[in-house]
Formats: structure tokens, sequence, C-alpha cells
């Protein structure tokens, strides 16, 4: 047996009685499994501190375990939702003095950088020296500051580790890291200003590619140096054959006359002209600026396409793998892929 605290105390070995152990505490118990006969719900008894996580997650104890007989796969899912919830409670459930230890860190670290943080210190925004919003997720062990905190941000690096154990050392070692990535968030913020971004749909401070459109049903997907966001990207085109193999050389022939003292986005205007889009331009001066196609960017729709078109089907040029659909755009010539249900 999984539990050998925990034995039967009736006949019909519909009651369990004994010790649960919750992150290597035991704790009384008592269990009586659902009778759907008698129709009887799913009870769990024990001392205080045991009813008062039971009692948090409720809802979700007797949506998951509330018709299971089996009192093995009972307390090993209830084992696991009263530990997560533990945790949850002894990271929350901080002390007067352990507030006043992170206070103490954040002033160090000076509270003008700070610009907001949540009632319980997990989660820090600050503004770099563009007046750019990053968000700090901190989690704080119960032993801190004996052992160091974890912090999360969004960059398009994992920050290295640090063998500090203050949480004002790693938010200034993550702020030393958002400044040396000024100029990747500059020329980022520049090409989402004055590109149609096909994707991704809400760009993260942490992205370090963009699909850009591009007339003629075009597109091309870079992929930035964020260490050295000026050099020239690494840069794939679709649309027509035609349309994309002109912007291909166009691209090749222009790469010789990069110049890593101009931006990402004033270097790709250079070569690519009139074939990227402006959108700080008026309307008049960007008439080259097609709609969509219909087909190929679909996805962007908020409705989804329901059945695969019946010419997809039936177009000799079109291939199968198992479920999947793949043929050119009749449109434009892209070439996508469909699922089949």
């Amino acid at each position: 047996m999984a539990f050998p605290l925990i034995a039967p105390v009736d006949s019909e070995g519909k009651v369990y009685r004994g010790f649960l152990s919750i992150h290597n505490v035991d704790y009384s118990i008592e269990i009586h499994l659902p009778d759907r006969l008698h129709k009887q719900n799913l009870a769990i008894f024990g001392e205080p501190t045991l009813q008062s996580l039971v009692k948090d997650k409720e809802d979700l104890i007797q949506k998951k375990i509330g018709q299971c007989e089996d009192i093995n796969l009972l307390l090993t899912d209830l084992k696991e939702i009263l530990e997560t919830q533990a945790a949850v409670n002894t990271t929350t459930n901080f002390s007067a003095e352990r507030y006043v230890v992170l206070l103490n860190e954040l002033d160090i670290l000076g509270f003008d950088v700070v610009k907001d943080m949540s009632d319980i210190m997990d989660q820090i925004t600050f503004e770099d020296q563009s007046n750019r919003t990053h968000q700090i997720r901190a989690h704080i062990p119960t032993d801190y500051p004996l052992t160091a905190p974890t912090l999360t941000i969004d960059l398009p690096c994992s920050p290295p580790a640090l063998l500090s154990t203050s949480l004002s050392d790693h938010i200034h070692h993550i702020y030393s890291l958002v400044s040396n990535y000024k100029d990747f968030f500059d020329c980022m913020d520049e090409l989402d200003v004055h590109c149609r971004i096909l994707d991704p749909d809400n760009p993260r401070t942490g992205d370090s590619w963009r699909r850009v459109a591009l007339s003629h049903h075009c597109s091309v997907h870079i992929d930035i140096n964020p260490d050295a966001p000026r050099d020239i990207p690494r840069a794939r085109f679709f649309g027509a054959e035609k349309r994309s193999g002109e912007l291909r050389i166009a691209w090749q022939q222009g790469s010789h006359a990069w110049d890593t003292s101009q931006t990402l986005f004033v270097n790709m205007k250079q070569i690519l002209k009139d074939a990227l889009v402006d959108l700080t331009k008026p309307q008049e001066e960007s008439n080259h600026n097609e709609v969509e196609c219909g087909i190929c960017y679909a996805y962007k729709l908020d409705q989804s396409v329901q059945e695969t078109p019946d010419w997809l089907r039936s177009s000799p040029a079109s291939t199968r793998s198992f479920n999947v659909l793949f043929g050119k755009c009749p449109y434009c010539g892209e070439w996508f892929c469909d699922y089949e249900m």
C-alpha cells in the first residue's frame, strides 16, 4: 500500500483513518469515500491545519476526486493538491520581519527604480532609461535570506546565475542587463512602430524575431542578434516565387552596404525600399499597402476556417501527409498547409 499509515476502520472499506504526510509533516486524517448507492459525497476530516488546507481547495477536491472510490488514487491526488496549497500559503503568509528585510533590500536598491510592486512583493515593475516598463517575477524562498531568491524577467537571453542571496543584488543585476540591451529594445520598438508586424501578434520585450509584411503579399522573417541588433539579421522571404525571389536578390546585393551605425529599420528600408511599407507615412504615400491575402492570412482573423477548401483537395499540385494538406494559394502563390479533421 502506498500509504501505510492509513487503514480502513469499517468492514465495507468506505472509511479510512490514519496519518497523511504533507511536506514531511504528518497530519491525522479521516476519509469517508463517496457512496453512489446512498448518495454520499466524499468527506475529509482532520486536525485544524489540515482542515484549513482542505477548505481552501474544497471545490477542486470535489471536482477532481469527489467520485474516486480507489483510496490509493484518491490519497495520491489529495496529497498533491494539499502540498501545492501548503506551498502557496507558506509563500504568501510572510511575517512582519520578512517584509522589513525585503523593504530594506529595496531601499538599498532605491525606490526611484521601482515603479510598482504587488502586495506580497512577488512582482516588481520598473522602468528603464527609455521609460520602457519591465516586470520582474520574484520567488522568495521560505528561508530567505539564507537561500537566494529566484527572479524571472522577459529578456532575449537568460540572466546568468548570481552567487549573492540579496534581493537587491539580483534586481540590480537584472537592471544592469536591461540597460545593456537598450539598443536592442530601441531597434525593435522602431521596427514595431514603422512596420506592419505579422508575427508575433503581441511582441514581448524578449522576442528577438519578427515577421514583417512587405508589398505584393510578401513577407520577411528576420532573426536579430540581441547582443548586436544593428548587424544584418538572418532573413527568410515568403510569398509568390517571382516577387520573393526579387526581394531575396535585393537583400543579398544590399547586404554589402549594410551600415551598422544605422538602426535595423533604416538599413532594411534602404535595401528593400518601397517593398517595406512605412506605417508612419500618410496614407496617400502608401498606396501600395495592399490588403492581406484572404486565404494565406486567414489565421489573422478572429474567425477560423471551418472546412478545408474544395479547391485544395482537388488541386493536382496539392500533397497530403496523414491529415495535413499542402498546396499553393491560388491568389498569391504562397505555399501553406491546412489540417483536415
